[in-house]
């Protein structure tokens, strides 16, 4: 493990898009509690106010959050989450009985959820930062969900640091193996982490899967991204975007292209 790890310190240092300063680095956080609810398939945010009925709990996420996003990327809850959420409850299908990775995973929502109630065979919830995967992995307990061994709805789960890299990528497969859907929100903010992250979808992912890819930020070139993409071979397939309703942030869907 890596305790030092910060994404600007290992993928910032270059004059390309240099950053003035380091915006990953984590203060003392100060956390709040937020709360999901799977309602007929859409993921809805309850208030503070809303009592926690008897037999709800296995309909809801709890998740330990902060409200502010300037002391770190990791412990907020983004909207590009959200929106993936969505996507998957409408869709379980797309990871139903799949072994799923979710990179960049902060607080742990995309995951939890995948893991909770749409039945993947496997789900791997992964950061780079120490700090931030102890809090994910926090946030995984308080929702029932216990790691290493199968969950309430038959799902093996895993929570290990991963750094975007080609090496870092052999390493998880070697212990973990190809995974047949990679789940990306909110998590490029910096134009030199494009390619480790391209660099572990090449490695990871099976021929025939998917990179599902959302940006709520706008802080990383998505013309950018699709270049890299195709560079290790993957093709954006506009036509498979997602939009949940009355929202701009669609779900991007990347497959290996067809020779």
């Amino acid at each position: 493990m890596d305790s030092d790890w910060r994404e600007f310190n290992i993928h910032g240092s270059g004059d390309d898009d240099a950053q003035p300063a380091d915006i990953f680095a984590s203060t003392e956080p100060d956390y709040s509690l937020f709360r999901y609810e799977n309602r007929d398939g859409k993921l809805v945010e309850l208030v503070e106010s809303a009592p926690e009925a008897d037999g709800c709990r296995a309909n809801r996420v709890t998740l330990r959050a902060e409200e502010s996003y300037d002391r770190s990327t990791g412990i907020s809850i983004w909207r590009g989450s959200e929106i993936l959420c969505s996507y998957l409850l409408s869709k379980p299908e797309v990871v139903r009985s799949k072994r799923v990775l979710e990179t960049g995973a902060g607080v742990g929502l995309c995951g939890i959820v995948c893991a909770k109630w749409t039945k993947p065979a496997s789900m791997i919830i992964t950061d780079g930062d120490l700090k931030v995967l102890n809090n994910l992995r926090y946030n995984v307990a308080q929702n029932g969900l216990k790691t290493a061994v199968s969950s309430p709805a038959g799902t093996s789960l895993s929570c290990p640091q991963l750094i975007w890299s080609k090496a870092n990528a052999e390493a998880f497969e070697s212990k973990y193996g190809k995974q047949d859907v990679i789940l990306a929100s909110d998590c490029l903010y910096i134009a030199q982490s494009i390619r480790p992250l391209w660099e572990l979808v090449n490695h990871v992912l099976v021929e025939d899967g998917l990179f599902l890819y959302v940006d709520s930020t706008g802080q990383c070139d998505f013309e950018r991204v699709v270049r890299t993409a195709l560079e290790f071979d993957f093709h954006y397939c506009s036509n498979e975007d997602w939009t949940e309703e009355s929202q701009e942030f669609p779900v991007r869907v990347f497959r290996r292209r067809v020779s």
